[in-house]
């Protein structure tokens, strides 16, 4: 297909009329299929790439949201596309992408199986999962519902099925034990060093780019560490494009604004590869941290991360509160952390982590969070989900992360962080600095309380007297 004036112009349109159509009858839905295969059947990747592109330069909202329901008729549950056909709508618009992934599999677990996978490979490897968005298997599968699987992992299983005998999830396993034994890299002072836990079950794009790569910037070196060492995987969501005029849209039409997907600025496809293949390509397991190489440790949120990083289970029969653990490897990390009174910044799901741990203040326990201002996730969850917006794999209960952190003896404001979702707040214990924010919107605006904080904390050592009161920025 050519990408030149108004053929481009013409196809984004005529995508876009069959990405915003609903209808309940099934001839409807045969002549969707046979449209968007007409229309995008044959691209290649670089076609998809120009493509997606020229839609969000048309629209502001990348047309995947469109298709998964996220800005249109999510009311109203009857006017959603029923999953199979979305699962097959999907397919046909990545089907360059999804046949791009197998292949790289395919070529990866060849070299497995011929021990030739090098530290490039890995590097390779461990960035480009978490484009993909939720690859991994989810976190806690139920009785009642075989799969839960997200739409773009069952996608590659359905096309990997085709050319392997292999489980998709063998294969990965296979080739991530064939790397050798990656090391901390430990170049920079740790003054200039942050160390990032982020989920392999689920970050959010913005919260951990956003924040990133205004650390990066800013001379910064930043190590991810994850529960168990597998790459992180990233709300597939959160990566589509949705530029904030298509918030302001929906509020005016009646229908709630709550920052789903990722500004223009942070379109992947924009993005320089090389530091995102930085970032990300070098994640490594949570008992690899040595606190003595790292200056903070940044919490990255996301929905996933309270399937992997801290687990949480409902609290008896109420499903709006939780019981919430750290996976082993994450405990140990964030003790020493703690110890080292390493600062501390978290966003959305991160500041939950917070509520696990104690700090010994001479000679006493007491919980980490106790008397100081801690900003989370307002409770949104049981509205997304109520308008099929939430991943299948996060939708067993929902639970508030400031019940979790009020019991641990936070100061929580849930109204105050819902009304401004960019508010940090920050607070000190016994030398420790604690940072931290309600959701993605905050991400950027951690960038300057980081740098303070650590600049605080390594140039008065352990001289900052405890307090219990919250400090603004």
């Amino acid at each position: 297909m050519s990408f030149d004036g108004m053929s481009t112009l013409a196809a984004v349109e005529s995508v876009h009329e069959i990405a915003i159509a609903r209808s309940n009858n099934p001839e409807d839905h045969k002549s969707k299929t046979k449209a968007l295969e007409k229309l995008v059947g044959n691209f290649t990747l670089d076609d998809l790439t120009k493509f997606r592109q020229a839609y969000v330069d048309r629209y502001f909202v990348d047309p995947e949201h469109h298709l998964r329901n996220f800005d249109v008729y999510q009311e109203d549950a009857k006017l959603r596309l029923h999953p199979s056909l979305l699962f097959e709508l999907l397919g046909i618009l990545n089907k360059s992408e999804v046949e791009r992934d197998t292949e790289y599999l395919r070529h990866l677990l060849a070299k497995a199986e011929s021990a030739t996978l090098s530290s490039a490979d890995r590097q390779a490897y461990y960035s480009w999962l978490p484009r993909i968005g939720l690859w991994d298997a989810p976190a806690r599968e139920t009785s009642e519902r075989t799969s839960v699987s997200s739409y773009e992992r069952l996608l590659r299983i359905k096309a990997w099925e085709k050319i392997s005998s292999l489980d998709f999830d063998a294969a990965l396993l296979k080739i991530e034990r064939s790397f050798s034994t990656a090391t901390v890299r430990a170049n920079t002072p740790r003054e200039k060093t942050v160390a990032v836990i982020a989920s392999s079950h689920g970050a959010q794009w913005q919260e951990l780019i956003d924040w990133a790569l205004g650390m990066l910037s800013n001379g910064y070196a930043l190590q991810v560490f994850t529960p168990y060492g597998r790459p992180v995987a990233i709300q597939r969501d959160s990566m589509l494009v949705r530029e904030p005029p298509t918030e302001a849209i929906a509020v005016a039409l009646g229908l709630p604004g709550v920052g789903l997907g990722a500004p223009l600025r942070l379109d992947p496809l924009r993005l320089p590869a090389d530091r995102l293949k930085y970032l990300m390509g070098n994640a490594m397991c949570a008992d690899k941290f040595d606190p003595q190489q790292f200056g903070a440790v940044y919490l990255a949120g996301g929905l996933g991360f309270n399937e992997d990083v801290a687990v949480t289970s409902p609290k008896g029969s109420d499903p709006t509160h939780a019981w919430i653990e750290p996976t082993p490897n994450i405990a140990t990390m964030m003790r020493r952390a703690i110890e080292h009174r390493l600062p501390m910044i978290a966003l959305c799901h991160g500041p939950t982590l917070l509520a696990c741990f104690d700090i010994e203040i001479n000679g006493v326990n007491e919980k980490l969070v106790k008397g100081v201002k801690v900003a989370a996730l307002p409770a949104l969850e049981p509205m997304v989900h109520a308008q099929g917006k939430l991943e299948p794999q996060f939708s067993f209960f929902t639970w508030k992360t400031h019940d979790v952190l009020a019991e641990a003896g936070a100061l929580v404001d849930e109204a105050e962080d819902l009304k401004d979702m960019t508010v940090v707040k920050t607070g000190v214990k016994d030398g420790l600095h604690l940072v931290t924010g309600p959701g993605p919107q905050t991400a950027m605006n951690l960038i300057g309380a980081t740098m303070s904080v650590m600049k605080k904390r390594w140039e008065s050592s352990y001289t900052i007297p405890y307090t219990t009161n919250a400090r603004f920025l």
